[in-house]
Formats: C-alpha cells, sequence, structure tokens
C-alpha cells in the first residue's frame, strides 16, 4: 500500500551508516517516485547518498486489486524495461 515491504525498510535500517553513494528503482501498481520517500529517508539518515531513483507501473494484486485479477498486468512492458535500461546506463557513466 504505497509503501516498500517490511523486510526491506528493516534491512536499510540494519545497514551501517556509509558516504556510499545508492540508487532506488522499484515498481507498484501506481509507479510513483513520491513511494520512496520513506526508504529515502531511512537511507539518507544513515548518510549515503541517494543519487537517483526509478520507478515505474508493475502488476500490483494487493488488497481489493486481487478480486479483479490485479492492475497493470502486462507491466513492466518493453518501454518500462527500455527506460529502465537507460536509467541503469545513466547510472554508469554519471550522466543525469
Amino acid at each position: 500500500m504505497s509503501k516498500f515491504h517490511a523486510r526491506l525498510l528493516r534491512l536499510a535500517k540494519e545497514l551501517p551508516r556509509s558516504k556510499s553513494k545508492a540508487f532506488i528503482f522499484s515498481t507498484s501498481g501506481y509507479g510513483k517516485i513520491s513511494y520512496h520517500d520513506e526508504l529515502r529517508n531511512i537511507l539518507e539518515g544513515k548518510e549515503y547518498k541517494v543519487v537517483a531513483d526509478f520507478a515505474c507501473k508493475g502488476w500490483d494484486t494487493y488488497g481489493i486489486f486481487k478480486l479483479v485479477g490485479g492492475i497493470n498486468k502486462k507491466r513492466p512492458n518493453e518501454k518500462d524495461l527500455y527506460s529502465a535500461k537507460e536509467f541503469a546506463e545513466k547510472l554508469l557513466t554519471g550522466t543525469p
């Protein structure tokens, strides 16, 4: 429901402090980067520098969506995967 799984958040909270760079990558029923706020805050609180984030729509069967077989059944799609590839290439080359 508009946030990362509790186990992932717990893992982030258990990370040691670091001056390392990090990025956030996700899929969700709505595909909004704003869902990254909680994880971003945890990482930044551990002194990680979140240099980029990526989000796209994904198949979602949580809660009421399960009753209708989920939403975004064909997501991520080819366009989403291409966008994810571009995101990864920009991380590798350091371009914004």
